[in-house]
């Protein structure tokens, strides 16, 4: 997935700055972002099976260390305990690289969801991690 040139029309939009056009673009980017990250466990399972995502390049452990208050996920319907994943495309979700909402993040260009990372490969330091 590929981010063009979003940021400058999130800007706009957020000054309520946009053409008529333009809202239509955001709207279908948002849709693209929607769909690329929304995995085939999404709402049926007790964790999402996507542990990683890889973010401009750099491979993360996906966060796991948001959650609401009842026992279901409002929005994908995980148990909400620690240790477990939203469900991509989640708004529960931060993250991993920049401590946005994961769902919404239009600063990088390209995020992918991966079950297993690829062999020797080293994981970033995620903005989710705690310092020993």
């Amino acid at each position: 997935m590929t981010n063009n040139n979003n940021e400058a029309l999130k800007d706009r939009l957020d000054n309520r700055d946009v053409s008529e056009q333009e809202q239509e673009e955001i709207n279908a980017w948002m849709k693209d972002f929607h769909e690329a990250l929304t995995c085939e466990c999404f709402g049926s399972t007790k964790s999402c099976k996507y542990k990683y995502a890889k973010i401009d390049g750099k491979y993360y452990l996906r966060d796991t260390t948001q959650y609401d208050v009842n026992e279901h996920c409002h929005d994908c319907r995980i148990v909400n305990e620690e240790g477990n994943t939203h469900h991509g495309c989640c708004d529960m979700e931060m993250c991993a690289a920049c401590g946005g909402q994961f769902m919404l993040d239009a600063r990088h260009g390209e995020i992918e969801l991966l079950m297993e990372l690829p062999k020797g490969v080293q994981l970033e330091r995620g903005t989710n991690e705690k310092d020993d």
